[in-house]
């Protein structure tokens, strides 16, 4: 199964499912935030590569 997760960053290295983001008042493409993608049980991407959302 592949399972690909998108997170908000709300403070330096914390993060919230993208889904439960209230906020939007910034401009989307300056969002900071990660993306998880796992296979099965092995995680290919996690949030220690955060970076802007609007590229990844």
């Amino acid at each position: 199964m592949i399972i690909v997760e998108s997170y908000a960053m709300i403070h330096p290295h914390e993060f919230i499912r993208f889904e439960s983001v209230r906020d939007v008042s910034t401009e989307i493409d300056l969002i900071e935030g990660a993306v998880e993608i796992a296979v099965g049980d092995c995680v290919l991407i996690d949030t220690r590569l955060w970076d802007y959302l609007y590229p990844l």
